[in-house]
């Protein structure tokens, strides 16, 4: 795979998450759900090569992420044969959103439909994306770790292989936020 397909491949999961909302100061339970780290990765699945997974824990090698923070996961998938892409055929990913603990449910796909301006002109490109904003458990702060797999499913269409691209946006987990004795010290 060429190098620019991964850069426009993540320019447009930028894209998709740039309208995604994170914690609100409302929910939560200490300072700064702001200060967040992203991870993504990505890979390309097949029938022959049908999973893929990106985590805080794979990533960071312990449960990094905050569990009393929303976590932003992201799956943003396509076809890889430009034909196909051209096409509003949607890719047979199964997403999943997990902790530890369990996982969470995601929203219903969305479709991203892209004019490009090529060397043989303009081309329609059509990518699709599942997320979720979730927190494992706002009310016990704890270290955590947030997990995105994506699967390529069962399809009664021809199979072909699907580039997905992944974004996992969480809060680090700092146990001594959680030891102030008056949180309205938090900036607004």
């Amino acid at each position: 795979m060429r190098k620019s397909d991964y850069i426009l491949g993540f320019a447009a999961l930028a894209m998709f998450i740039s309208g995604c909302e994170g914690c609100d100061k409302d929910e939560r339970a200490a300072c700064d759900c702001e200060v967040q780290t992203t991870i993504e990765g990505g890979s390309i699945v097949s029938p022959s090569s049908p999973t893929g997974s990106i985590s805080n824990y794979a990533h960071d090698g312990d449960f990094t992420a905050d569990a009393a923070c929303h976590a932003e996961m992201v799956i943003y998938f396509e076809w890889v044969d430009s034909a196909r892409a051209a096409t509003q055929e949607v890719p047979p990913i199964v997403p999943s959103f997990e902790t530890p603990l369990g996982y969470f449910p995601s929203s219903e796909v969305r479709e991203r439909k892209t004019i490009v301006n090529g060397p043989n002109g303009a081309y329609t490109h059509y990518g699709w994306a599942y997320f979720t904003i979730e927190a494992q458990d706002k009310d016990t702060p704890q270290g955590t770790s947030y997990e995105v797999r994506w699967t390529y499913g069962a399809s009664s269409a021809p199979a072909g292989n699907v580039r997905v691209l992944a974004s996992l946006k969480s809060r680090v987990y700092d146990p001594n936020e959680y030891t102030r004795t008056n949180l309205s010290e938090c900036a607004d």
